[in-house]
This record gives structure tokens, sequence and C-alpha cells, in this order.
């Protein structure tokens, strides 16, 4: 899974991570959300 929150002081990262590590599920935080992955210069993919 990878994760990643909508902004700045959002924790729901932190939260959806505890959730998966009690799961045992393996997981990424993307740090910067969908906003720091185009700063990057990636692609954002959509099925629209």
């Amino acid at each position: 899974f990878v994760i990643y929150c909508a902004g700045p002081h959002c924790n729901a990262t932190e939260k959806a991570a505890v959730r998966l590590a009690k799961l045992a599920r393996p997981f990424k935080k993307m740090i910067g959300g969908i906003e720091g992955w185009r700063d990057e210069g990636f692609d954002i993919v959509t099925t629209r």
C-alpha cells in the first residue's frame, strides 16, 4: 500500500500506518502527498 495525506496538518497517514502495521501489511508513506509527487515531476495516472 502507498499512503499519503491531503496536507501538512493531516494525520490520516499516521492513523493508516498504525492500522496497516497491526495487520502486518506492507506500506510506504508518500511524503508530500500528490502535490509533492507532482512537484517532483512524476506523472499522475487517472481512470477517468
